[in-house]
């Protein structure tokens, strides 16, 4: 079974979006994880407005363009384990202060070559749902917390990994 790992963009402009894309010096401002649930049927599994939920592929794909995607196999019992996980995520909310600390954390980094660390934030952002799933279910490894990732950070490790 796949479960594929997706970098996209919005097709209206989003001033939020456009940041990110600009930070991240990449065109994508977004990562999802999509699940194939019946033939020619798909869910994404995202943070982003407001919570972390399941979207269907077709209502996901009217707002958004997937510009870059990896195919990851599992067996069907990793599979389960992956979506019961995303199951249990359901509902959590979208983090804007995570998104903040981000930010802060890389500047002073870029600044300063240190990393300062802040407290567990409640909630999540794409890059740290997608990338926490991705080291506890796909044992890919990061360079730096997931509470830190970006979505250009999950395609690196995806690369490499």
């Amino acid at each position: 079974m796949k479960i594929i790992i997706g970098f996209s963009t919005p097709k209206r402009f989003k001033i939020g979006a456009k940041l990110i894309s600009w930070w991240i010096n990449r065109p994508y401002s977004h990562v999802y994880m999509q699940f194939n649930y019946i033939i020619g049927q798909s869910a994404v599994f995202q943070a982003a407005h407001g919570s972390v939920h399941f979207l269907s592929s077709n209502n996901f794909n009217k707002d958004n363009i997937t510009l870059k995607s990896y195919s990851i196999e599992v067996d069907s019992k990793e599979h389960d384990e992956i979506f019961d996980e995303c199951m249990g995520l359901s509902g959590e909310q979208y983090s804007i202060i995570a998104l903040i600390k981000i930010f802060i954390t890389e500047c002073i980094l870029r600044l300063t070559g240190k990393v300062i660390s802040f407290g567990d934030t409640r909630g999540y952002v794409c890059s740290e749902l997608v990338g926490k799933l991705c080291v506890d279910r796909l044992k890919i490894k990061f360079n730096k917390p997931t509470f830190l990732l970006e979505p250009s950070d999950i395609d690196e490790g995806l690369t490499n990994g």
